[in-house]
């Protein structure tokens, strides 16, 4: 856990969600906080308006990567809706050199 501490990761849900941020601490029931998240949502583009940006269906039109990054700020992920945890090296790289 040590490890980890302060690295970028990823974390999957039982609800196929996706989320990337700073792993934080996990207490001794499994729970995990994670700082200044962001929710990966997968095949949506953003279409700007004036008033708002409204996330739209992207038609496969050859683009490789369509995801969006929604910030959601700081979460708690109880233990039995974590899926999956790894380390995001690409983030990380990223996050080092906006320090």
């Amino acid at each position: 856990i040590n490890k980890i501490g302060d690295k970028i990761v990823r974390v999957s849900v039982t609800d196929d969600r996706e989320y990337l941020g700073i792993f934080s601490s996990i207490d001794k029931t499994g729970t995990l906080f994670i700082q200044d998240c962001l929710e990966i949502i997968d095949g949506y583009y953003v279409q700007s308006s004036t008033i708002r940006a409204i996330l739209a269906k992207q038609p496969n039109e050859g683009q490789k990567d369509n995801k969006v990054m929604k910030y959601i700020g700081n979460i708690v992920i109880k233990r039995e809706h974590v899926k999956q945890i790894k380390l995001d090296k690409k983030g990380q790289k990223f996050f080092n050199v906006m320090k």
